[in-house]
C-alpha cells in the first residue's frame, strides 16, 4: 500500500475516533476561558493587556477567525481539536514507520490517536505537542539532510510556533530538540544547535513582541509565569502510586468498568515507568543505533518536559501530553532494536517491559473508546444558537434556555453580567461558558481565577461596585466530573463576594443547577 493511501485510510480512521464524542458534553471551565478570549478578541480587547490570558495568542486568534465566519460557536475549537488529534496521529505514524517499519508504526498511531482523543479539552496542548513532534522530526533527520542548516532553523521555528500556542510546550520542545541535534553524530552539532536556538527565539520575538508592546514585558511575564507560579501549589493533585478504588465482579461488565477506572489511575505511573526504561534501552544501545538516535533522545527529553507537567497535576488531562510521547517512543526502541537483530536477556526484558507499560496505557485510552462507543451517557441537546448541537446533562440542557431567557429578559445585549459559584461549592473557579453561552461580557479582566483567595474577593467587590451588573448567575452545582475533593484546602479562604451579593441582589428564577439574582432597586 501506498505511503499516501496509508496516510489517508489512517487519518479518516483518526478522526473518526477522535470525532464521533465532538457534541458530547459541555465544559464550563477550560471551553469557557477559551472561548470568552476569543468573544474579548472580537470585542476589541488584547490578551494580557485587557485580560488574563495563561496560553500563547495562537489558538483564540484561530478561533477568532471562525468566529468572523460563523458567529460564536461552541463547535469550532473541538472540530480544531479533532484535526489537531488526527495529526499528532499520523505524524507519530510517520515517525515510526521512518526506522521501525509500518507494524510498529500502526502500532503507534492506534495508541497516539486513542490517548489524545479522550478526555477532549480546548486546552491549547494538542497543536502545541504536534509542532513539538514535527520539530524533533526536522532535528533528526538533519544530518541526511541537503542543507543541514536550514533544517536546524525549521526545527526551531516550530519550536517557537509550539511557545505561539502554550509557552511551556514550546520551551520543552526546544531542550528536546538541542538535544536531538547534539545526539546526531556530525562536527557541526553546536552550530546546528545555536540556528535552532536563534530560529525558536525569533519566532517567540515575532508572535510575542506585539502583545510585550500592548501592555508590558513584566506583565507579559506575569500573565504567562507569574501568575502560575503563584497558583501552582493550589492546583496540585496528589500522586496516585497504588489506586485504591474497589473492583466489583457481581458481572462482567461492571468488572471490567472497575478494572479500567483502577488502570485509569496507575496510567501516569505506568508512563514514568516507560520513560525511564526507555532511558535505559537508549543508553544501553547508544553505540549501535547511530541512525534513529538523534529522534528517540528527543522524544525522551520531550518526555521528561512532559512529565514534569504531568506530576504537577497528574489528572486525564494533563498525562495526555507525555502519553503521546511513550506512544511514539516505546513501538519506535522496540522496533529499532528487533530489526537490529541483537538478541540479549537483558534487551530484551527492558523491550519487554517498556512494551508492557505501553500495551496497558494503550488498553486504558482503548476502554475508554469502547465505553464512550457502547455506553453513551444520557444527553440532550442544548437549545441554544451558540450551542450548535452540542449536548450536555439533561439538567443542565434543560436549565440553560432557561437561563438565557431570563438573562435576555432582564438585561440589554451587551450589558455585563456576573458568574459565581455557590458558597458550598468545593471548585474554586467558575463557569466562564456562560457569559459565551448567555453572550454577555465579564465585568472582571479576568475568566480564571481562584475565587475563594481573599485578594480575589476583594478585587471581584470593588468591581462589582463599580460596574453594578443587574444579573448575576450563581453556579450552585457541579457536574460529577467537575468535582475534585483532593485539591488542597485554601487555608484563608473568604466570603467577601457572597455577603456582597446577598446585600445587593435578590433571587429571580431556580433552574437546574442556577440561580438568577437580580440587582436590588
Amino acid at each position: 500500500m501506498r505511503l499516501a493511501l496509508q496516510v489517508t485510510v489512517l487519518a479518516v480512521a483518526a478522526l473518526v475516533i477522535s470525532g464521533f464524542t465532538v457534541l458530547r458534553r459541555i465544559d464550563g471551565l477550560d471551553e469557557g476561558v477559551m472561548l470568552q478570549a476569543v468573544e474579548r478578541i472580537v470585542a476589541g480587547q488584547v490578551p494580557y493587556r485587557d485580560f488574563l490570558w495563561p496560553y500563547g495568542p495562537t489558538q483564540p486568534y484561530l478561533l477568532t477567525l471562525f468566529h468572523a465566519i460563523d458567529g460564536p460557536s461552541l463547535l469550532d475549537w473541538r472540530l480544531v481539536r479533532v484535526a489537531g488529534d488526527c495529526a499528532i496521529s499520523i505524524t507519530a505514524f510517520l515517525l515510526v514507520r521512518s526506522w521501525a517499519g509500518i507494524r510498529w508504526a500502526l502500532a503507534a498511531w492506534l495508541v497516539a490517536i486513542l490517548s489524545v482523543s479522550e478526555p477532549a479539552s480546548a486546552n491549547p496542548f494538542s497543536f502545541a505537542v504536534l509542532a513539538s513532534l514535527l520539530a524533533l522530526a526536522a532535528a533528526s533527520t538533519v544530518v541526511r539532510a541537503d542543507n543541514p542548516l536550514r533544517r536546524a532553523a525549521l526545527a526551531g521555528l516550530l519550536c517557537g510556533l509550539a511557545a505561539s500556542w502554550r509557552p511551556d510546550a514550546g520551551f520543552f520542545a526546544m531542550i528536546a530538540v538541542t538535544a536531538a541535534l547534539l545526539a546526531a553524530e556530525s562536527i557541526d552539532r553546536l552550530k546546528r544547535v545555536a540556528v535552532a536556538i536563534i530560529g525558536g527565539a525569533l519566532t517567540v520575538t515575532v508572535v510575542y513582541l506585539p502583545f510585550a508592546a500592548a501592555s508590558s514585558p513584566a506583565g507579559l511575564y506575569d500573565a504567562l509565569v507569574g501568575k502560575a507560579l503563584r497558583d501552582a501549589e493550589a492546583w496540585r493533585l496528589p500522586f496516585v502510586w497504588i489506586s485504591d478504588l474497589p473492583i466489583r465482579s457481581s458481572s462482567v461488565g461492571s468488572f471490567a468498568s472497575d478494572l479500567n477506572d483502577v488502570l485509569a489511575d496507575q496510567v501516569p505511573l505506568l508512563l514514568l515507568i516507560a520513560l525511564a526504561t526507555a532511558a535505559l534501552l537508549i543508553a544501553v544501545t547508544w553505540r549501535g543505533n547511530h541512525a534513529s538516535r538523534p529522534l528517540a533522545t528527543g522524544l525522551f527529553v520531550l518526555g521528561l518536559g512532559y512529565s514534569y507537567y504531568m506530576v504537577s497535576r497528574p489528572d486525564a488531562y494533563h498525562l495526555q501530553p507525555l502519553a503521546v510521547v511513550v506512544a511514539i517512543l516505546a513501538p519506535l526502541l522496540v522496533g529499532v532494536w528487533w530489526r537490529g537483530g541483537v538478541r540479549s536477556r537483558s534487551l530484551a526484558a527492558l523491550a519487554v517491559c517498556l512494551m508492557a507499560c505501553w500495551g496497558l496505557v494503550g488498553a486504558e485510552a482503548l476502554g475508554d473508546r469502547l465505553s464512550a462507543l457502547s455506553r453513551p451517557p444520557a444527553l440532550e441537546r442544548v437549545d441554544l444558537a451558540v450551542a450548535d448541537g452540542v449536548r450536555a446533562t439533561p439538567r443542565e440542557a434543560r436549565s440553560l434556555p432557561v437561563i438565557a431567557s431570563a438573562v435576555q429578559r432582564l438585561t440589554r445585549p451587551g450589558q455585563p453580567i456576573f458568574v459565581m459559584p455557590a458558597p458550598a461549592n468545593p471548585l474554586r473557579v467558575t463557569a466562564p461558558l456562560l457569559y459565551v453561552l448567555m453572550q454577555r461580557p465579564n465585568p472582571r479582566s479576568a475568566d480564571l481565577e481562584l475565587e475563594q483567595l481573599p485578594a480575589v474577593q476583594r478585587q471581584t467587590v470593588e468591581v462589582l461596585g463599580w460596574t453594578k451588573p443587574r444579573v448575576v448567575i450563581r453556579w450552585t452545582d457541579l457536574q460529577p466530573d467537575w468535582v475534585e475533593p483532593d485539591l488542597p484546602a485554601i487555608s484563608n479562604k473568604s466570603e467577601l463576594v457572597d455577603r456582597y451579593i446577598d446585600r445587593q441582589y435578590r433571587r429571580e428564577i431556580v433552574s437546574g443547577p442556577y440561580e438568577v439574582l437580580v440587582l436590588r432597586r
